[in-house]
């Protein structure tokens, strides 16, 4: 939301993110990459009337709030938020159970991406060596993106006898690759 652009040197408290703005926004879309956005943020747009939806791009169960926080967080999200969108039906259910009720006002979207959902590409060829090449892009974080479970698919009795090779691209808490 434009009007709670901040520099990093900038105080993020509701009160300064209040006073930078220069107009009432007609609409919130609250977006901030973790599990639940700012309280004070949600809270703010509940006490003063503004619409807002929030966007939930992960979640995980190394983060539970106390029963006076999730009790917040209930009447921020079930009470005062338009809609509360998640990107995965998993992150709804995490969070459904770390604040305590169902989310009735909860859908599920899915991130965009630039490819036909009923494309059909060809498998590209094998490496001159016949070696079969994957890749794994995103954010380097077992917990949340589950990479563990790939190495465990490909560590498994169907891939020991086969020729391939794992890239991944990104970087996060586990480094960078």
């Amino acid at each position: 939301m434009a009007c709670f652009y901040r520099t990093r040197k900038e105080p993020n408290d509701a009160r300064s993110r209040t006073a930078r703005c220069r107009k009432i926004p007609q609409f919130v879309v609250i977006s901030d990459g973790g599990p639940f956005p700012p309280l004070d943020l949600l809270e703010m747009c509940a006490t003063q009337d503004l619409p807002f939806v929030i966007i939930v791009q992960c979640n995980h169960y190394f983060w539970w709030p106390g029963d006076a926080l999730a009790e917040r967080y209930r009447a921020a999200l079930a009470a005062a938020a338009l809609r509360c969108y998640f990107v995965s039906e998993a992150n709804r259910r995490i969070a459904e159970k770390q604040i305590g009720c169902e989310l009735l006002n909860a859908e599920l979207v899915r991130n965009p991406f630039n490819v036909d959902f009923n494309a059909s590409p060809p498998w590209p060829p094998l490496a001159r060596d016949g070696e079969l090449r994957f890749a794994c892009v995103g954010r380097l974080d077992p917990p949340g993106k589950r990479q563990d479970i790939l190495f465990e698919g490909l560590a498994g009795p169907a891939w020991a006898t086969r020729s391939w090779r794992l890239h991944l691209y990104g970087n996060g808490r586990t480094g960078t690759a």
